[in-house]
């Protein structure tokens, strides 16, 4: 967090004079300029929390007449400028695993190679080194092509980013019955009226929910550290693949609001709307993943923050059919293993209950 800026936009800064003052969990520390200059823009400001690489500020220096700027960012009280006039990455890893261990030590050589970044006070020799290898700096290589994220994706990144520390993660799996899912399909197919058929993945979307009923760990969301928000109607998430490796989540609304058949029909709304982005992203404590679709049997899925759990469902094994793996993650700070097998033998009853 930034508990103090020495200086405003416009002003002078001199070589070694203080920036910034930082606090980290452990301590309070100064960051210092390694040059002389005006700052020009100032990224963040006093009170607000900032990670390791973020930019704090622009400063126009002696050198900015040769090499462009440099711009300072939190690093571990050091000063480091990205450097704008190059391309390649490898001449960047080329030219840090050069330097000699007095030049640059072991945690800013690894933080350089892994932000891409040179030091401010190292610009000059970096720019007489990237000159020498201005043939393999050109945006248009061979190489590689830079694609950009959709929203939806970088959402789902950040989430999972959080997640890391946010979530501590558990995994329980059991073996489900097939056999009775087929036999109720097969039944509702042979009816000489039309009828709605739902799959399986349906089937166990519909188990979940009427498990969720009595175990309200499965809605619940925490609240600081000694609080559960548990949601009386809680919406139920479902993974969605979109092109290109993408993924989404249709969200059913208000799932405790249905019978078994508008539930069904809700299910597939919302998925077609998943699909054509014309959703409303919101809040759901628990999430289904299926990939029997792509022959996938067992996997241990992300709980990806805030939701609670995670339930993938696998395809029906190879030998007869029978069987399908259910694999449950949760968030172990509020669901025990006890409890999560319970509510997975829950589900299995459920299945058994609807297709009877």
């Amino acid at each position: 967090m930034i508990v103090k800026l020495h200086k405003q936009k416009g002003e002078y800064i001199k070589k070694d004079e203080p920036i910034a003052t930082l606090e980290t969990n452990k301590a309070a520390l100064e960051i210092e300029s390694n040059v002389s200059g005006y700052i020009k823009e100032i990224y963040s400001s006093e009170g607000r929390r900032i990670s390791i690489g973020s930019p704090l500020l622009l400063i126009d220096t002696d050198a900015a007449m040769e090499i462009g700027h440099g711009q300072i960012v939190a690093q571990y009280g050091t000063t480091i400028a990205t450097h704008n006039n190059v391309d390649e990455h490898s001449t960047i890893v080329d030219w840090i695993k050069q330097l000699r261990n007095k030049d640059l030590s072991p945690r800013d050589k690894s933080y350089c190679l892994e932000q891409k970044v040179v030091p401010i006070h190292m610009h000059r020799n970096f720019k007489k080194y990237s000159e020498q290898h201005a043939g393999r700096n050109s945006k248009n290589n061979d190489y590689y092509d830079e694609v950009v994220l959709s929203k939806q994706q970088a959402r789902l990144l950040q989430n999972l980013v959080e997640s890391k520390s946010d979530v501590v993660q558990a995994n329980i799996q059991c073996i489900c019955d097939n056999a009775c899912i087929e036999q109720y399909r097969k039944r509702l197919r042979n009816q000489s009226e039309p009828t709605l058929i739902p799959s399986r993945l349906e089937i166990v979307a519909w188990s979940v929910v009427t498990a969720m009923r009595s175990h309200p760990r499965f809605r619940s969301r925490l609240i600081g550290q000694d609080q559960l928000r548990q949601f009386k109607n809680p919406n139920l998430g479902i993974a969605v693949a979109l092109p290109d490796d993408e993924l989404t989540t249709a969200v059913v609304h208000n799932s405790f609001s249905y019978n078994f058949e508008q539930f069904v029909e809700q299910c597939r709304t919302s998925i077609v709307d998943a699909k054509n982005d014309n959703h409303i992203t919101t809040y759901f404590p628990l999430v289904i993943s299926d990939l029997s679709i792509h022959g996938v049997d067992s996997a241990t899925p992300v709980v990806a923050s805030p939701s609670c759990a995670t339930l993938f469902v696998g395809r029906p094994l190879m030998f007869n059919r029978a069987y399908f793996y259910l694999s449950l993650s949760f968030d172990h700070r509020f669901i025990n293993g006890v409890g999560a097998a319970r509510f997975l033998d829950e589900v299995q009853s459920n299945i058994g209950a609807i297709t009877a």
